[in-house]
């Protein structure tokens, strides 16, 4: 039997490969209904989606200011009932082409093999704080 922590790893991680390929199913098939994604916008205003209307609204969003968007973890942290990715993104822009790579933190909730909680930080201090962890 796969220790939950472990399986937590393994679930983020297959998450951000799901991302990558826009299935939205295999996400919305790995949340919970009640989903929480806190997430900040193009102009780092806070935007929260909820549950499966919420996971495609975050694509439809996306669609509208990227071409392509491609997560690449770094680093998937076991924190028990969360997980702590720290990934690159890769961002080609729709009308302008202009292509940017940042660097993210993500704090995952998981319960039961589904994702309840999603928390994306782009100051890695400010989470790495905030959980009292080194990089």
């Amino acid at each position: 039997m796969t220790p939950v922590s472990t399986a937590n790893v393994e679930l983020t991680r297959q998450a951000y490969l799901a991302m990558n390929r826009g299935d939205v199913d295999w996400l919305i098939e790995h949340s919970d209904p009640g989903l929480e994604m806190h997430f900040l916008g193009v102009a780092g205003e806070p935007v929260l989606y909820v549950g499966a209307s919420g996971i495609r609204d975050y694509f439809r969003d996306i669609a509208e200011i990227w071409d392509s968007v491609e997560y690449m973890p770094e680093k998937v942290r076991d924190l028990g009932d969360r997980t702590l990715t720290i990934l690159r993104r890769r961002l080609c822009g729709k009308k302008s082409g202009l292509r940017l790579e940042d660097t993210v933190a993500c704090v995952c909730a998981l319960r039961g093999g589904v994702v309840t909680e999603i928390w994306a930080y782009r100051d890695l201090d400010e989470v790495l704080a905030g959980a009292r962890l080194d990089p």
